[in-house]
């Protein structure tokens, strides 16, 4: 494990292992204190993701909170980024063998077109 500590100049650094590795990157944020209400804490994790080609050039990620949302915006800090390396073997995931992978006509995941989050 990495960790690349305080938020400051070495986390956009911390995005190139996980394609280059690949590796999972874990972040930890923190809200600036208003002073009316605590801090929001908050995890964000990156993961690898491979093409159709064998290249891994994307990611997929989520972000989650921790405390009450109770005004927007926020304003996150990074407090601590951990890096996990991933073995190149076993990080690919091969799906079960009675899953059928054929495309269908009505994917999984698309984009709507004028769709409104929330």
């Amino acid at each position: 494990m990495r960790c690349y500590g305080d938020g400051t100049a070495g986390n956009a650094a911390a995005v190139e292992p996980v394609f280059a590795g690949p590796a999972e990157l874990d972040i930890r944020l923190e809200s600036s204190y208003s002073g009316i209400e605590p801090p929001v804490l908050a995890r964000m994790i990156l993961l690898p993701l491979q093409s159709a080609s064998g290249v891994i050039d994307r990611a997929i990620g989520a972000f989650v909170t921790k405390g009450p949302l109770n005004h927007a915006p926020y304003r996150f800090e990074i407090e601590r980024t951990d890096l996990h390396p991933l073995d190149k073997e076993t990080a690919a995931v091969t799906p079960p063998p009675h899953m059928d992978m054929k495309p269908t006509k009505v994917p999984y995941l698309r984009v709507l077109s004028g769709a409104r989050a929330g």
